[in-house]
């Protein structure tokens, strides 16, 4: 009995993580100055198009028209999008500000939707990214550059062309290497990681995305953190540890949380969504879209229903996923814009998932013509299994076997082993079934082939996740003694900066003990509470920032705090001190005490003479006179 998948629109997803961070750096790593203005979205094109006319300045209108046609984009009314789209760039180039221009250009929704579906969409996307490439070449603004390169990369592997992609994500590795900009290098390489995993390069993908963790974690940036806890959970989920893959997540959602990222919450629910089985799934999918509706983030409400309607084909009844469609309309009129005929094959997938495969037959044949000539190859190679099935099960087994093989062609073309070997095991089923025993064992044998194929790559990914799981043991290692040496040299700063301290008031205290100038005890005075005081706030500061974890108004209340202790405490103590050693009592202590004395109270004192001994030492002078 053959174990029926979730629909393919789940697994075919792309996650958003670096198109979002692509898009903040563009707008915010480069000091664009949006900071400036301050804009409430909404969810209607007439809200948007009210601000807009209401707007005092070219910089916040461009701003309004990225959101616009972010909306439009959101409801996949992507003709409306690229009339926004330019419109935004015409304004922006019309100001002849860079900022603005570059804003238009790689902060578009064009220029972002890597993800496209159909053939005609894939082509729009190379030319918004193309034209930010150019400008940002000509302009000599090598970060851009890099992200343009990384954006393209991105579309071909969406597009399942790993080749391209690869040639790209590494062109855009490359030139950031020449960027200071520690965001740009990070991005581009969570891309190349992200490769070299769909390549099966597992071991490579990890230690491309740990080199990216180092610079966000080195960047202190959250936002490039949760990208690289993203891209290390698709890895798990690649190899099927999918308790992994949800531990990085959590990871994320967990710094999404503390920073108040709203945006990164949502990417966190959406992407868990898709980790648990339907009734954990729904629970997210529903947080994520209440979330969405309160920030009115239109795109991620709209991801996170299509996200639930597919799970709602295989958990529920076609009557109940039909009333989510209908309750829905946003969701409606995404499919009815993604594509032509797209509504009709979700449609088919409801009556196929809920076992009506004479009804979704009619929807299948009426979507059949569009997804030949206009869907990209891994939509059509899905719409062909799912046509293939849906003929299986009403039992026209020569039609089955033709959709079959049509899309064991296209697995071919996309290199996927899997989806090869389960077609391959259908085919053989359905000859027997034909009573075709040549076909059904060469059918069979080629099942046997990939079955080998597919099993040889499960022993590779427990090896891939033995690998991955040594070099994190191996980094740890490293992070840890790399930690030890770093402790023992600050404990030996502080141990030296102690003994600085003690030195100086030594020496400050001897001074004291001898005429010295006036000038001279305040100046040593100075210099040694300037060591002990600045080495307690030195002490404090790593203490403040462990406890605020880096909040500046938390660290400047507590610095107010212990500056309005220390300050009147230093003056106190200095000028007291200072005082005792002015007033000279020290140098009369060290006369009471002195060196001299205390040693020559050790000395022998001559025995007393007694009156005897004067008898004996009179009578020898008496003979020495008369001799």
């Amino acid at each position: 009995m053959r174990v029926i998948q979730p629909p393919f629109c789940i697994s075919a997803e792309k996650p958003i993580t670096l198109r979002r961070l692509a898009a903040q750096v563009a707008v915010i790593v480069f000091s664009i100055f949006t900071s400036h203005f301050s804009l409430a979205q909404d969810n209607t094109e007439a809200k948007l198009y009210q601000e807009y006319k209401a707007a005092r300045s070219d910089s916040v209108r461009v701003v309004i028209l990225g959101q616009l046609s972010s909306f439009y984009y959101g409801k996949k009314d992507q003709q409306k999008g690229d009339s926004i789209i330019e419109k935004q760039i015409m304004l922006a180039e019309a100001t002849r500000n860079q900022n603005l221009i570059l804003i238009a250009l790689f902060g578009n929704a064009g220029y972002n939707s890597t993800n496209s579906s159909t053939r005609e969409r894939s082509v729009k996307t190379i030319n918004y990214i193309n034209r930010a490439l150019e400008y940002a070449r000509t302009n000599g603004l090598t970060g851009y550059t890099a992200l343009a390169y990384s954006n393209l990369a991105n579309l071909y592997l969406a597009d399942g062309k790993l080749d391209e992609a690869f040639k790209y994500a590494n062109i855009g590795f490359t030139t950031a290497l020449n960027t200071p900009n520690d965001s740009v290098k990070a991005i581009c390489g969570l891309e190349l990681g992200n490769i070299y995993v769909q390549k099966g390069e597992m071991l490579m993908g990890y230690k491309t995305y740990t080199n990216a963790y180092d610079i966000a974690n080195q960047s202190e940036k959250h936002s490039l953190l949760s990208a690289v806890y993203h891209s290390i959970s698709g890895l798990y989920k690649k190899l099927g540890s999918y308790e992994l893959a949800k531990e990085y997540i959590f990871r994320s959602l967990e710094i999404n949380t503390k920073n108040k990222d709203v945006d990164g919450q949502l990417e966190d629910y959406i992407s868990l969504g898709k980790l648990y089985d339907y009734e954990i799934a729904k629970d997210y999918l529903l947080r994520a879209e209440h979330l969405a509706d309160s920030v009115h983030n239109y795109a991620a409400k709209i991801q996170a229903q299509k996200i639930l309607f597919s799970y709602k084909m295989v958990e529920e009844k076609p009557a109940v996923t039909f009333a989510y469609l209908d309750n829905h309309s946003g969701l409606k009129n995404l499919y009815e814009n993604t594509g032509p005929h797209y509504l009709d094959w979700m449609i088919a997938e409801v009556y196929l998932y809920g076992n009506i495969p004479d009804s979704a037959i009619l929807y299948f044949k009426k979507a059949e013509q569009a997804f030949d000539e206009g869907y990209d190859l891994t939509s059509k190679k899905n719409f062909l299994y799912e046509f293939a099935d849906c003929y299986q099960k009403l039992n026209n087994i020569p039609r089955s076997i033709e959709y079959y093989t049509k899309a064991i062609d296209l697995c071919k073309t996309l290199s996927d082993l899997n989806g090869i070997k389960n077609f391959y095991n259908e085919l053989k089923n359905l000859y027997y079934q034909q009573a075709n025993y040549k076909l059904a064992f060469e059918s069979g044998s080629q099942f046997e082939i990939y079955k080998d194929s597919v099993d040889q790559l499960s022993k590779e990914k427990d090896l891939a996740l033995l690998e991955i799981d040594n070099e994190n043991k191996k980094r740890q290692q490293d992070l840890e003694l790399a930690q030890q040496r770093e402790l023992r040299r600050h404990n030996l700063q502080y141990m030296g900066i102690t003994v600085m301290v003690v030195s100086a008031f030594v020496l400050l205290i001897i001074i004291g003990m001898f005429k010295v100038s006036t000038f001279t005890i305040r100046t040593m005075g100075f210099i040694s509470f300037i060591f002990l005081f600045e080495f307690v706030v030195m002490f404090l500061d790593r203490r403040i920032h462990d406890i605020t974890h880096g909040e500046p108004w938390k660290i400047w209340f507590i610095k107010i705090a212990i500056i309005s202790i220390l300050y009147p405490l230093h003056h106190y103590t200095e000028q007291k001190l200072i005082h005792y050693l002015i007033s000279r009592k020290l140098i009369h202590i060290r006369n009471r005490f002195s060196i001299r004395k205390f040693i020559g109270s050790f000395k022998k004192t001559p025995p007393a003479i007694t009156a005897e001994g004067e008898e004996i030492i009179l009578e020898k002078k008496r003979e020495e006179t008369v001799n």
